[in-house]
């Protein structure tokens, strides 16, 4: 059930994301992409993608994109060769298929260390902090004061997102052994 063309593969995509799966853009992106550079190179048959021709591709398409970014984009191409390698063969194990070995973990266009993202947090002052401004804080109502309060708490305390917090139904929350437990369902559910 593979798909014959690159219109095929993008509608298989959307029903995807329509379905709820929106992580499948980060890869099927840079291949679209490589679809497209690829057809400006016209090459003759796919055996004549090298690394070069793929650094070249990374390199003048991911310019200005942060490193994660950069990364997504080597990931997806790997694995899409990779897939290719494994399943490029015109009849199963015959042997006949084409391998790319492709390597672009060497790829120079990451910036080291100094690219990489690093989380954002509140030092254990910091959180200090906020919770007393938090109390001392004067809400509309005492309501508000209490949902606010429980919601941000809840937030700060566990790291789950706004919307896993928003999302807490009163049976997902038992009480055991003097805890309250709370089932989230996250990102991918």
């Amino acid at each position: 059930n593979s798909p014959t063309s690159i219109d095929e593969l993008s509608d298989i995509v959307k029903d995807v994301r329509k379905a709820g799966i929106e992580g499948v853009k980060t890869f099927y992106i840079p291949v679209r992409k490589l679809f497209e550079y690829l057809l400006l190179q016209r090459i003759s048959s796919l055996k004549e993608i090298d690394d070069e021709m793929v650094i070249d591709y990374l390199t003048s398409n991911t310019a200005g994109m942060s490193d994660a970014t950069k990364k997504n984009y080597r990931n997806a191409i790997s694995n899409f060769f990779h897939y290719l390698s494994n399943h490029n063969e015109n009849e199963p194990n015959s042997g006949n298929g084409y391998i790319y070995h492709l390597n672009l973990s060497n790829w120079q266009g990451l910036s080291g260390k100094k690219g990489n993202k690093i989380p954002s947090y509140l030092t254990e002052e910091e959180v200090g902090i906020f919770l007393s401004s938090l109390d001392s804080y004067n809400f509309i109502s005492d309501r508000s004061a209490i949902f606010y309060n429980l919601i941000i708490r809840l937030i700060l305390l566990t790291g789950i997102r706004i919307s896993e917090a928003l999302a807490i139904e009163k049976n997902r929350i038992q009480e055991k052994d003097g805890y309250l437990l709370i089932k989230i369902t996250g990102k991918g559910n």
